[in-house]
């Protein structure tokens, strides 16, 4: 952690040296205007976010410099590509963002989540917000294994004009939420284990229907 002085964290027990770990702080308020507050070893700095995305090091200004290497990113497919006497078409939707990064890297990921969320068709109201979020946030989810031992443990989408906090965890991905105006702490730390299932797998098994002709389709 680095604030006025550099805190070393132990990380031994998954082999790896100490290291210094750069903090970044995300804040928005209700008119939906944020910055980020970074702390590193050059101090404090803050910014204002512009693209609607964080994540982790290097700091904000590398990330802001390292989406021009995108600036062909768009939401419409490619016209077809000849090629001597050949015309090569498309394959299906989406080639628009060829090119979008798919690396579990900090700066791959606000790439992807930064274009995602631009492209992405504007909300109504504040359910269709959190419903796009989480759908952003699964494309950076990153599962146990494939990162050395980063995993993505929980995703969190806040809606600061209800003030309520969706959460979903790594083994469960039913998607919770607190009312904070509904929270009564009356002076005491409360606390929320991450851990405990409370939707997992449905059994909807009974629900198929027959349909005409008489198949069954899943």
């Amino acid at each position: 952690l680095v604030f006025d002085q550099k805190v070393m964290l132990n990380l031994s027990e998954i082999d790896r040296p100490l290291y210094t770990l750069e903090i970044h702080y995300s804040i928005y308020d209700k008119t939906g205007a944020g910055i980020i507050i970074e702390f590193t070893n050059k101090g404090r700095t803050v910014y204002e976010n512009t693209v609607g995305v964080c994540t982790n090091s290097p700091p904000y200004d590398f990330h802001m410099i390292n989406l021009r290497n995108y600036v062909e990113l768009n939401n419409t497919a490619h016209g077809p590509l000849q090629l001597g006497g050949d015309v090569f078409q498309p394959i299906g939707q989406g080639s628009g963002l060829l090119g979008t990064p798919g690396d579990l890297t900090p700066p791959s990921r606000l790439v992807r989540a930064a274009t995602l969320t631009h492209f992405a068709d504007p909300v109504k109201t504040s359910d269709e917000a959190v419903n796009l979020a989480i759908h952003i946030l699964n494309t950076v989810d990153i599962p146990h294994g494939v990162a050395d031992k980063d995993y993505t443990n929980w995703i969190v989408a806040k809606d600061l004009t209800h003030k309520a906090l969706y959460y979903r965890t790594y083994n469960d991905l039913t998607v919770r939420v607190i009312y904070l105006d509904k929270v009564q702490p009356q002076g005491k730390m409360l606390k929320l284990p991450l851990s405990t299932p409370v939707g997992g797998f449905k059994d909807t098994t009974d629900e198929l229907e027959t349909v005409n002709g008489g198949h069954t389709e899943l």
